[in-house]
């Protein structure tokens, strides 16, 4: 038997296991048709992402390039937890009041397992409350006093109905109302009252 012969069944598996791209890669956004969110952990693989909802039912979904798609969510509270499936992060539990507007309700960041800052004081530095008009976008300052951080970023949410939220804490006011933003950095938790005008 040829050694071209020998190795073509090794060959075939590698090529079908493959699929020509990457597995840890590419999440699954399941059957969720909304984009809720973003997360991401210290690598590219995927998130784990599930939430149990103020019904008591369940939803387990994968990121797809670092977004969370969820199918709708009934209003009241909601309990998210975030995991990478190569765990190299340490898991996060985010508990949001969902109300009817769920597209981009958070971005969440997860540390590095392992990864020990020491966090005193978190706050954010905007005006509160942050009064904007339906349209309109505005920087969330967060700021922290503390040491041993190695490249976190703060996961925020926000709760109300009023906006969504942009990549790197931009908030985007989109219905009239009063709301509430929320930043956690290593378990330190703060808010920002919102109000959005017409």
């Amino acid at each position: 038997m040829s050694t071209f012969h020998r190795f073509l069944p090794i060959l075939f598996v590698f090529a079908v296991g493959c699929g020509g791209s990457s597995p840890t890669l590419s999440g699954s956004r399941g059957d969720g048709s909304i984009p809720v969110g973003r997360a991401k952990g210290r690598t590219l693989t995927p998130l784990e992402v599930a939430v149990v909802a103020s019904d008591g039912s369940t939803h387990t979904t994968q990121t797809v390039q670092g977004e969370v798609y969820l199918p709708a969510l009934p209003a009241g509270s909601a309990r998210f937890s975030f995991e990478p499936l190569d765990r190299s992060s340490a898991p996060k539990f985010i508990d949001i009041l969902v109300t009817n507007n769920q597209e981009q309700i958070f971005d969440v960041d997860l540390a590095a397992r392992g990864e020990s800052a020491q966090i005193t004081r978190v706050w954010f530095a905007n005006s509160n409350p942050l009064v904007l008009r339906v349209g309109s976008n505005a920087k969330l300052f967060f700021r922290y006093e503390g040491t041993g951080v190695q490249g976190t970023a703060p996961s925020y949410w926000i709760e109300g109905g009023v906006g969504s939220l942009n990549p790197g804490g931009v908030f985007r006011a989109v219905t009239p109302g009063s709301g509430k933003v929320y930043g956690d950095f290593f378990g330190m938790t703060t808010s920002l009252d919102i109000v959005v005008t017409e």
